[in-house]
């Protein structure tokens, strides 16, 4: 199959604002048809369209009244399949951002809801016949909607909407609304799009108290039998507990630095470009992650560890004073950034990835990496960090044959790290005498009856792992209180500009 997403350019956009071929003051699919080589040229090769539905456009279209239609200011329906056959001519797929968790209050299934409570479409909807005890918890967009429970006098019930309180939500449980999905999913696939962006999806596994990943599958089926090649994106929340660890860290090492150079601007800037990095490298090193072989944790981890290293370069290069201390604190503040933003691609994975996973399972695996996933993105950095600040002045970056070592060591434990879960199904493997198994990817996972075992034995791996960055961590703090001899063999790398060509 072509998994054409994995290396695809997309390129969001909002037809309301970006080209009007009529001068009547709003963007059309005919202008957008007119501009397909203009983004062809760009090496755009998917364009991912922001809600284009008949709406009354309250929240930006994402309050629908007609899942199969075109919102007659953009143009016609023949006019949506016209710029789908041009961009296919030119090479590009079209992508439709789909609201499934909600519609517009206006919308025709919302209104027969509050005709009667038999009603067809009345149980299509979250209802509540009491005030629910949740009535001001939850709400996505706090200050502009307080309530996410609002009281329809038309049916003398309560409907729930976690966005505004004119997008009630729908009851995605329900077997026909399900049936409704997955038929617009098809109408659209029909029509030749490549795929759908999801919106709120991880409203949509929510089912009282657990996650359910049945729409999701459904459509992802229906999707697959329609257009073998069709890809669902989705939203992913970030857990709590991915973001304390960084968070934490961050505002403690603050309180440590050497130099007041290092201001709350710079660690915030290197935190988030560490994290914006960590996004996009996911993203490039999917491709090769999908088939985990030795060597490849190994190229992994010097990728990684080199991206992030030339980010704290450019971002400290203007520091007049350059301490080891500086060094780790920066370092760390890069990689707790990068493991912070890359676990939100995790999620995204790992949501798409559950179909013959346990629910215990999928857990186990999001607490482990919440926990642990920080601290290991967060001591490598670290360590090259202080290395490069060793030696290093306003006008160089001290380049040190003890950092290329360290380069490579760094690189060589992240590739430990990254490759645990392996290592230690291995070892479960061997311990237990056991067979291993297979999932319809062709991929190992450890057999049920010793589920225990491996993750025991992942933890402890990772924890050897990150003993050690953590002992050699403290051995750079020692010696960064003491004189140090520069070393013998180094190469100096240009920090600033040179004031009479500008240049570095």
């Amino acid at each position: 199959m072509d998994r054409w997403y994995r290396n695809g350019v997309i390129y969001s956009l909002d037809i309301e604002t970006f080209q009007d071929s009529d001068d009547d003051g709003v963007g059309d699919l005919r202008g957008l048809a007119d501009r397909l080589d203009y983004l062809g040229r760009l090496g755009v090769d998917t364009i991912w369209l922001n809600p284009c539905h008949p709406s009354p456009r309250r929240d930006g279209g994402y309050d629908i009244t007609d899942y199969y239609g075109i919102d007659p200011r953009f143009g016609s329906l023949g006019d949506f399949a016209e710029l789908v056959s041009q961009a296919d001519e030119a090479g590009i797929r079209i992508v439709l951002d789909l609201v499934l968790n909600h519609t517009s209050d206006e919308h025709p299934w919302f209104r027969s809801a509050l005709s009667g409570r038999e009603a067809p479409h009345h149980d299509w909807y979250v209802w509540a016949d009491r005030e629910p005890a949740d009535r001001w918890d939850g709400a996505v967009f706090p200050g502009s909607e307080e309530e996410t429970w609002t009281y329809a006098e038309a049916v003398g019930r309560w409907y729930r909407h976690r966005f505004y309180r004119f997008q009630p939500e729908l009851d995605v449980e329900h077997p026909q609304v399900r049936a409704e999905l997955a038929k617009i999913v098809t109408f659209w696939l029909r029509l030749g799009v490549a795929g759908f962006r999801i919106d709120a999806a991880p409203f949509l596994i929510e089912s009282r108290g657990r996650q359910d990943f049945g729409l999701l599958r459904r459509l992802r089926e229906t999707a697959s039998w329609q257009r073998g090649n069709a890809v669902l994106l989705a939203e992913a929340n970030v857990p709590e507990d991915e973001l304390l660890v960084p968070v934490t860290f961050v505002a403690w090492a603050f309180e440590r630095r050497d130099s007041g150079e290092i201001t709350a601007e710079l660690v915030f800037r290197t935190f988030f470009v560490g994290g914006v990095l960590g996004v996009l490298g996911a993203s490039v090193l999917e491709t090769y992650l999908l088939y985990p072989s030795t060597w490849l944790y190994v190229g992994v981890g010097l990728i990684e560890e080199a991206v992030k290293l030339v980010a704290l370069a450019l971002l400290t290069r203007g520091l007049a004073v350059k301490s080891m201390r500086d060094g780790i604190i920066l370092g760390a503040t890069v990689g707790f950034g990068f493991s912070a933003f890359e676990s939100a691609g995790y999620a995204l994975t790992s949501l798409f990835t559950a179909r013959g996973l346990s629910l215990s399972d999928l857990v186990t695996t999001e607490l482990l990496r919440g926990l642990l996933a920080p601290v290991g993105h967060g001591l490598w950095t670290a360590i090259l960090g202080g290395l490069l600040f060793a030696w290093s002045t306003r006008e160089h970056f001290v380049l040190s044959a003890r950092l290329a070592l360290a380069f490579l060591g760094v690189a060589l434990l992240h590739a430990l790290w990254d490759s645990m879960s392996a290592i230690a199904l291995v070892i479960t493997l061997v311990l237990t005498g056991q067979v291993a198994q297979f999932d319809p990817r062709g991929l190992v996972v450890p057999p049920g009856d010793v589920t225990t075992v491996y993750t025991v034995t992942t933890w402890a791996g990772l924890g050897v792992i990150a003993l050690i960055g953590v002992l050699w961590l403290l051995v750079l703090v020692r010696r960064s209180r003491r004189e140090r001899r520069a070393p013998h063999w180094t190469y100096r790398v240009p920090a600033t500009r040179t004031p009479a060509t500008g240049r570095y």
